[in-house]
């Protein structure tokens, strides 16, 4: 699909999601979930340039829903590989589409994202945050808010990879302890990295986030997989930590994305897949694939709130 045939059907897209008024209906409840990207546009990486097409497939298919949702929250890795800014030029292309329906868009850095380049590109997400130095925003949503931290460790010039591993500072560490053991309505921490794989300096995450009383889980990327899991807060009330890995949006593992619909009760979390490879170069097998499809298709992980 090229650019021109891709701008067409997402006008078409946004005019048939409107109402007699010419305003388009939202569902207020729901919010689609993206991670890792990987967008490239470098053209003589030929090998890598499928990922911006299975975003442009992802935000076609977003903006068919009938009726739209509310947000689409990004969880980092929105660049290829180390933040160059014409692969954040070629994502806001591909963004945009959303953002001209009257989608809110909340982004978020992975350990492949470059934050003054991200920032040339998406200056108004940029300028949300509540941490000086760190992209980290509050979103609320129908019946919970949602926290997006800023996981991103290596912020160098954008030459190399950095480190993989992600942290966070003691700045966001400070806002965590001052704000989220008050919060007043069911939150979700959403970062690129899973807990297990950040830096925190002196703060206890499983076990903090245990003893918040509103908060209702973590939700990363980073590892490609579509993966439910629980965190264990032992030293406080003994009490389970509800967390979810996300899919790939199209570079390599459990390719998707993810609906997330909430009510008064919780949320529920709707894995989308649309494809299956291992990192590559390592294919599967049709078969494996297949059987790999079959069992994470329409997988579900369910939080409750209170």
């Amino acid at each position: 699909m090229n650019r021109r045939s891709f701008i067409g059907l997402a006008g078409a897209a946004v005019l048939g999601c409107a109402t007699r008024n010419n305003t388009p209906t939202f569902d207020e409840n729901l919010t689609v979930l993206i991670s890792d990207p990987h967008v490239n546009a470098d053209p003589t990486i030929t090998q890598y340039l499928y990922p911006r097409e299975w975003l442009i497939m992802t935000v076609t298919e977003i903006l068919a829903m009938r009726p739209l949702p509310k947000h689409v929250i990004l969880f980092g890795d929105l660049a290829f590989d180390h933040g160059r800014e014409c692969d954040y030029k070629a994502a806001k292309d591909v963004l945009q589409p959303l953002s001209d329906a009257g989608i809110k868009i909340v982004h978020s850095m992975g350990n492949h994202d470059r934050r003054l380049n991200f920032a040339k590109y998406f200056p108004e997400a940029a300028a949300q945050t509540v941490v000086p130095g760190r992209l980290v925003t509050v979103t609320s949503l129908a019946h919970c808010d949602f926290i997006m931290l800023d996981s991103l460790k290596g912020d160098n010039d954008g030459k190399d990879r950095g480190p993989v591993e992600g942290e966070l500072n003691e700045a966001e560490c400070e806002w965590l302890k001052a704000n989220l053991p008050g919060w007043k309505r069911p939150v979700f921490l959403g970062a690129h990295h899973a807990i297990e794989e950040l830096s925190v300096g002196s703060l206890s995450l499983n076990e903090f986030l245990g003893s918040c009383p509103n908060f209702a889980g973590w939700i990363h990327g980073h590892n490609h997989r579509w993966m439910p899991s629980w965190g264990t807060a032992w030293k406080t009330k003994r009490r389970t930590v509800r967390l979810l890995t996300l899919p790939s949006n199209g570079l390599w593992g459990d390719i998707g994305y993810t609906l997330f619909r909430t009510d008064s009760t919780g949320a529920v979390a709707e894995l989308v897949l649309k494809d299956f490879w291992n990192p590559v170069p390592d294919r599967p097998s049709p078969v494996f694939r297949q059987r790999m499809m079959q069992g994470l298709k329409g997988q579900k992980c369910f939080f409750t709130f209170g």
